[in-house]
């Protein structure tokens, strides 16, 4: 009969280290035991039923929220006022982009109709919500007029091209140079289900964001691009239509307390003995890389894939973070024994490390998750975030929203879970994508010590996020984790314990995967236990956030441990007498509301609701990111108490209060619940994001929630016995309370009770039958007489025939071990186990007792042997004493014995076993009793300064550092903290998360070690004095026992510092060459102490030289002095930098320096050389060589032209010539200073010409303000030339006919001719001349005169025209061609005659042009002036001055009308032209009517004067 009823169900046995801690008062009870204190062991009987489906009793209506009515993005806000910039923006990026438009609601107005409304108008689309009532929309400009006109808007405006780029992008662009590269990612818009497009197209238009001017672009992932692009690139591509977003490429970093070679951690082995191991569930980890031949994950890798661009490899090559993080989830510790949460879960691993720099990178998150989740993952964990953003929201953490909201759609698809660790950045904040509203960001708490599991890591990054969410959501223990080593890892050293495959690491990066690995087991459970197949990821949160415990006092939710420390007991089987009731399978629409109601039957007891939703992703362009805002309010049984998600105070739900419109994740926690009806009623109260639904995850948990069965069971803790210690033969009672502890009442209860003992058939104790109302508890006795000692079990059996419904029918049997003696001792303790509590204590006492366990006197003796080390059986021999060894007793008696044990101080850690035996003397029995000393890790360390003082500069950063050395009796390690001076910054350099930490932690140090510490000193703003003592303190804190801290002073002071403020007070402009200049300086002692100071100023151009002596002067702290120093330039100074030094007495020195610029010495000559005639006559007068023709070929005019200044110039050459004359010039170009050139000019002038006349030609060289003309006047030869024309058209002749022809001679000389015409003809025909044929013409006159021609022969013929001078000189002649139809003999003589007339012209060019090169080439070659090609001129020319002249500080400027230099301080300039001319009476020309060079009137000319 003792073995009836129901069989127990499977008996779970969960070894999460913190994750299951603690259960409420109210939970079931269980086993407690301690290895070492550092692994907790917690034995739950699993119950399909712990976990019930329910369903909303009403789906009704909701009121839409008020919101005040705006649109708040990054950049500004629109409101009913208009638009309001809350960022200033640079003009480049406050152009208007014209394909966006911002628009907001008015208050009350339902925001799902008015986005489809805005959705429907043409090349119109809605972008995102911008809360509180805006929407961005996209399209054409036209088109997007038009949304003012949708029901429901009240303000629109355009939008600044700034709201698609990051801020820290638009600084960089505003401060670099247009041409600075930069690498950048470029960020497309999200279709519905918020996947990134590459492209989009616009009216007709398709853009692209690959449409980048970049020297490198690569894809990263769906719909974003990688580029390198210049700064002035990027306000050009945010104009782009296909591009939603620019910003930096993300930075992903390790999340970890320190660098990767101080990861550590102490033994956190999970041990599971039952099916709930992870078993059927995959987990995606995304990190550095995977050891695949490690061992504790054979056959279980799904799947690996590398994610780092250019590196295929995945082998965990660094730290092994990868290969530890996989193993803390799912590693089964075949190695040896340390394994992972989840042991017998799948392993889907992406590799992000680069192997050849360490670095992160990889594809994008919406990449990883999509294809993790297509691979059938229901969970993803990394422990990694961003470098910087902290609290912001990426586009990073857009993807886990967009990703999360999509798979969570559970009538698409089978629910998603994504983990990321909040980071370790402390009060800093959370790195993205933890700052995702739908991903679970995991906070690290400590997991050992004497303040764990309620303490939070002080370098957990805290919350909340920008937009006051609340984050980290959970938190989970993440230090001191062993887990596996990457056997490829060639990066840990200096770490306290490794094996061969294991090692310790630490951070928040070992929190994510720990809670990972709890996710997965609810998923586990979830599916297989309870029977709830694809459950969303929200459900998986929201159950975590239903188990989880505040820690500490009662604050959450708080930005440390966001909802708490993760209790998976709390969330999947709080206890029979408390209920979980779950609903994922539910969605809501706009306005929409679902109502729920739980019955409580007993008061006084906790009720928790959790409401989570996979919300729509929100934007980087706006400041609020909840995008569908469902409102949670738990109404009380009296109807009008209501609670409202998270309006907490004091870690519980208060009454009252305001909704949340901020987080996606609401609770009500009611601490002390009434009995009665209890209403749930979630509202979509404000629906902005893209779907019309919103699913969302429903947990509760309370009393006796909705089950009125009985469940009565034993109170263990309260069984008792007549008999302290039941002998043999001594008749003992047996109470033992029953409790009911379900709803309903327990009629007609049976209870069994018998006792059982191994090898024999037991004792059957009897039948009793009680009734039991709900709550009542009663005891039931029974009587029974020992008739043999030994260990036998008391068994309980509550309705043994199953007779009664009971809520759970897994706790009617109750087992109780109880010892029968004999005659004999007992010795005993209440205290077994005794903790060293510190390094200097070197004894611990117990306090004994010593039981006569027979009713007989006898004697006692007590003994102890040496100690035993446990884990590796070492015996010490410590002194061991008791304070009395011989003990008389009386039957039954019982003393008190004190045992004390002396040991070493600091002993190594470990459990070391102490045997004492207990001795009957009189009956030679004895007793064994084993006491226990548990040794922890015992911090202390011994700290000391590598110098007795320190010297900080006070200016610049001063680096320092101390020795620290781990003097305790274990691996161990230390949190430092440096409080600096008032004013002063001080941190640690390596040992903080963050350079310059004030706050750090050394890591794991091995007994003895000493660790270098480095700090530096961040001086203040205002400058302190030389020799200031200052102090500053380093508080080292355990990290083992955080109440025990050491102190270290370090004496400091303020190094003597030497810096001067100099500035020049003399503006200084343009100066002679022989100028003497005073220049006044002002110099600030800007240092710490007082210093002499020397000037200096031997750097200085040349031809300058200091007037007055450089005295040294002294200068306090702070004071300034006047100083003054001359200049004297010696009329050949030059240009250049003065640069004035003043040094202090230690060499530290300023300079001042001053641009000296010298007066431009602009000066030159130009005279004339050479004038060429086409008949080869070379002179160097061009009067002098004569009349010069007209007319082709011209001739040729040379100048040398000089630069007799000091300065280099480039002329501007021209040629003033009469009308009509044309000229040609080959210039010097640029002369140096002292140079010489030709300039060299040919000339033609018209035949028209007066002979005789005098024409003048001036020769112009200009070169900023300096003019330079030379004229030279050319003598017209006379010139006579006629040009005769046939007046008469010539037709074809008769042989003895007359013809008549008519002839015009014009003189197109230059001087009146008389001469005679000759008219000839080649075959001799007649020829008869009408007129007279002598002709007398002036020039450009004409003459007619007639012929008749009489043929005297057939053919063809030429009438030759001659005009024939004196001496028959030929001034021109003409032939008409002329054909005769008559048979005549025919003359070739006048054909011959002009053959050789044109070969005899062909000769004398060609021997003008031998006779001019002849003469260029004996000139000799000006130096350094390479020499110009020259054409059709050559001559021999005097050479150029080759020495330069002396400089001047004035330009020559030469006279118009007589070219000789001007002289005189006064002269005459034209306004019209520039020309200048002697005053009046200055030159015999200097009367002249009107200018020469422009024809402007004289009395027009203005007077200057100039300086000599």
């Amino acid at each position: 009969m003792f073995h009836r009823g129901r069989a127990a169900s499977l008996v779970i046995l969960l070894l999460l280290q913190v994750l299951l801690i603690s259960v409420e008062s109210d939970s079931i009870n269980y086993d407690f035991a301690s290895e070492g204190n550092d692994i907790q062991r917690i034995e739950l009987q699993p119950d399909p039923n712990s976990i019930r489906g329910v369903s909303p009793i009403e789906m009704g209506n909701a009121k839409i929220a008020f919101r005040e009515p705006g649109a708040n993005t990054v950049i500004g806000s629109l409101s009913t006022t208009g638009w309001d910039y809350t960022t200033v923006l640079s003009p480049e990026f406050a152009e208007i982009r014209e394909d966006l438009h911002l628009v907001a609601l008015e208050s009350g107005v339902d925001p799902w109709e008015a986005r489809l409304a805005l959705d429907a108008l043409s090349d119109v689309k809605v972008r995102t919500m911008i809360p509180p009532t805006g929407f961005l929309l996209q399209g054409a400009s036209d088109s997007l007029s038009s949304a003012s006109s949708v029901e429901g808007v009240i303000a629109s405006t355009q939008v600044s091209i700034g709201l698609v780029v990051d801020e820290p992008l638009r600084t960089f662009v505003d401060t670099a140079p247009p041409n600075e590269e930069v690498r950048i990612l470029i960020t497309g818009w999200r279709d519905i289900d918020g996947i990134p497009q590459s492209s989009w197209e616009l009216q007709g238009h398709q853009h692209s964001i690959t449409s980048v001017d970049a020297d490198e672009i690569r894809p990263w992932g769906d719909g974003r691009v990688e580029a390198t692009v210049t700064a002035e690139a990027i306000p050009i591509l945010a104009h782009n239509p296909a591009v939603a977003w620019i910003s930096f490429p993300p930075q992903w970093e390790i999340h970890n307390d320190r660098s990767k070679t101080h990861m550590r951690i102490s033994d956190a082995a999970n041990h599971f003995i039952t099916d709930l191991n992870g078993s059927g569930v995959k987990v995606a980890v995304a990190d550095s890389g995977i050891d695949q031949d490690h061992g504790d994950m054979n056959g279980r890798i799904s799947h690996v894939e590398s994610l780092t661009w250019g590196d295929s490899s995945t082998e965990d090559r660094h730290s092994g973070h990868g290969t530890h993080v996989a193993c803390t989830v799912l590693g089964d510790g075949s190695r040896g024994g340390y394994a992972g949460v989840a042991p017998q879960a799948d392993l889907y691993f992406q590799a992000m490390e680069d192997d050849s720099t360490g670095q992160f990178s990889g594809a994008s998150v919406d990449y990883m998750l999509r294809t993790a989740y297509n691979d059938d993952v229901q969970i993803h964990t990394n422990s990694w975030g961003s470098q910087g953003d902290h609290g912001r929201y990426t586009t990073s953490a857009a993807d886990v929203d967009s990703r999360t909201s999509q798979y969570d759609q559970f009538w698409s698809y089978d629910g998603f879970t994504v983990l990321y660790s909040a980071g370790n950045d402390g009060s800093t904040g959370l790195t993205p994508p933890a700052t995702a509203k739908n991903s679970i960001a995991v906070a690290n708490h400590h997991n050992r010590g004497g303040s764990a599991p309620d303490t939070i890591a002080q370098s957990s990054s805290k919350g909340p996020t920008d937009d006051d969410r609340i984050k980290p959501d959970l938190a989970a223990p993440g230090t001191w984790v062993r887990s596996c080593l990457s056997q490829d890892a060639q990066d840990t050293g200096g770490n306290s314990w490794k094996s061969t495959w294991y090692i310790e690491y630490s951070g928040t990066s070992m929190a994510s995967p720990n809670a990972a690995g709890a996710a997965a087991l609810v998923y586990e459970y979830l599916t297989e236990v309870a029977g709830r197949p694809s459950p969303q990821g929200a459900l998986i949160k929201a159950l975590l956030v239903l188990g989880a415990e505040d820690m500490g006092s009662r604050d959450i939710p708080n930005n440390n441990e966001g909802w708490g420390r993760i209790n998976l007991a709390n969330s999947l089987i709080p206890g029979s007498d408390t209920g979980v009731f779950v609903d994922d399978r539910t969605t809501l629409r706009s306005g929409g509301s679902a109502t729920y109601e739980f019955n409580l039957t007993r008061s006084g007891s906790p009720l928790k609701v959790v409401l989570a939703w996979s919300d729509y992703q929100g934007s980087s362009s706006s400041n609020s990111q909840l995008r569908n805002d469902l409102n949670l309010e738990v109404t009380a049984p009296d109807g009008t108490t209501s609670y409202l998600g998270n309006a907490f105070q004091s870690g519980r739900s208060a009454p009252g209060g305001s909704a949340d419109n901020k987080n996606n994740l609401e609770v009500v926690l009611v601490d002390s619940a009434v009995a009665g009806v209890w209403q749930v009623r979630i509202s979509d109260v404000y629906h902005g994001g893209g779907r019309a639904d919103q699913p969302f995850a429903l947990a509760v948990r309370g009393v006796n929630v909705n089950d009125l069965r009985s469940d009565p069971i034993v109170i263990l803790p309260d069984v008792t016995y007549s008999s302290e210690v039941p002998q043999v033969g001594e008749q003992i009672e047996i109470n033992v309370p029953i409790m009911n502890q379900g709803s309903g009442t327990a009629v007609d209860l049976v209870v069994d009770a018998g006792i059982q003992r191994v090898g024999t058939a037991g004792t059957d104790l009897g039948r009793q039958t009680i009734g039991l109302g709900p709550g009542q508890t009663r005891i039931v006795s029974w009587m029974w007489t020992p008739q043999s000692e030994g260990d036998v079990t008391l068994q309980i059996i509550i309705d043994p025939d199953g007779a009664i419904e009971e809520a759970d029918e897994d706790n009617n049997i109750a087992n109780i071990p109880l010892v029968i003696s004999a005659p004999g001792i007992r010795l005993d303790t209440t205290v077994l186990a005794q903790s060293v509590s510190s390094a200097n204590q070197v004894s611990t006492t117990w306090d004994l007792r010593l039981k006569n366990t027979a009713l007989l006197p006898t004697n006692a003796t007590i003994e102890a042997d040496n100690p035993i080390r446990d884990h590796d059986a070492q015996s010490f021999d410590w002194f061991r004493s008791f304070n009395r060894t011989a003990i008389p007793l009386q039957g039954s008696e019982s003393t008190d014995v004190s045992f004390t044990l002396v040991h070493s101080s600091s002993p190594e850690p470990g459990t070391y076993r102490i045997p004492l035996t207990g001795v009957d003397e009189d009956n030679s029995l004895t007793f064994p009793l084993d006491l226990q000393l548990i040794v922890p890790v015992l911090p202390d360390v011994q700290t000391q300064t590598t110098s007795s003082q320190i010297s900080l500069h006070p200016v610049e950063n001063t680096s320092f550092e101390i020795i620290l050395t781990n003097r305790g009796n274990g691996p161990q390690g230390y949190d430092l903290r440096i409080d600096a001076p008032q004013s002063w910054h001080m941190g640690f350099d390596d040992l903080g998360s963050t350079i310059g930490a004030s706050g750090g932690s050394s890591g794991t140090m091995a007994i003895d070690e000493s660790l270098t510490v480095r700090m530096t000193a961040v001086p203040p703003y205002s400058m302190i004095t030389a020799g200031t003592l200052l102090q500053a303190t380093v508080t080292v804190t355990s990290q083992v026992d955080p109440d025990e801290s050491w102190t270290l002073d370090l004496p400091m002071v303020v190094a003597p510092f030497d810096r001067l403020d100099a500035r020049l007070d003399t503006q200084v402009g343009v100066l002679a060459k022989d100028a003497s200049i005073p220049l006044q300086y002002t110099i600030t002692n800007t240092g710490n102490r007082e210093v002499t100071i020397t000037p200096d100023a031997e750097d200085r151009p040349s031809g300058w030289s200091i007037s007055n002596n450089l005295e040294s002067f002294t200068l306090g702290v702070g004071e300034e002095e006047i100083y003054g120093v001359g200049l004297i330039g010696n009329g050949y100074a030059t240009s250049g930098l003065f640069n004035l030094l003043f040094r202090t007495g230690d060499g530290y020195e300023v300079s001042v320096p001053v641009q000296l610029s010298v007066e431009e010495d602009i000066s030159g000559s130009i005279t004339f050389s050479s004038i060429l005639l086409a008949d080869g006559t070379l002179g160097s007068d061009t009067m002098e060589v004569g009349p010069v023709s007209s007319g082709q070929p011209g001739f040729i005019l040379e100048w040398l032209v000089t630069n007799d200044g000091s300065t280099p110039w480039t002329g501007t050459y021209s040629l003033d010539i009469p009308s009509g004359w044309s000229s040609s010039c080959i210039d010097p170009g640029a002369l140096g200073a002292g140079v010489s050139d030709y300039l060299t000019c040919e000339v033609i002038m018209p035949g028209n010409v007066t002979a005789g006349s005098i024409s003048a030609i001036g020769a112009i060289v200009s070169a900023e303000e300096m003019e330079l003309l030379d004229i030279v006047s050319i003598r017209v030869a006379s010139v006579e030339s006629v040009e005769i024309t046939t007046l008469t058209e010539v037709e074809p002749m008769t042989v003895g006919s007359t013809t008549s022809l008519e002839f015009e001679i014009m003189n197109d000389g230059n001087v009146a001719i008389q001469h005679r015409v000759v008219f000839t003809s080649d075959d001799g025909w007649d020829i008869v001349i009408l007129d007279d044929p002598t002709i007398d013409l002036n020039p450009g006159s004409s003459q007619r005169i007639d012929v008749e021609v009489t043929p005297t022969s057939r053919g063809s013929s030429a009438i030759r025209v001659q005009v024939l001078g004196p001496e028959d000189v030929m001034i021109g002649s003409t032939e008409v061609n002329v054909y005769s139809e008559r048979s005549s003999t025919e003359s070739t003589e006048g054909g011959y005659g002009v053959a050789i007339l044109g070969i005899g012209f062909i000769l004398i060019g060609v021997l003008v042009g031998a006779v001019m090169v002849l003469l260029r080439k004996d000139r000799p070659v000006t130096q350094p002036v390479v020499a110009k090609s020259r054409v059709g001129f050559s001559g021999t020319l005097p050479p150029p001055p080759t020495d330069p002249k002396p400089a001047v500080t004035l330009p020559k400027v030469s006279c118009w009308a007589c070219s000789l230099p001007i002289e005189a301080e006064i002269r005459r300039a034209c306004p019209d032209c520039g020309a200048r001319y002697h005053a009046l009476g200055g030159c015999e020309h200097a009367d002249i009517a009107t200018c020469r060079r422009c024809g402007a009137e004289s009395i027009r000319f203005m007077e200057e004067g100039h300086a000599l």
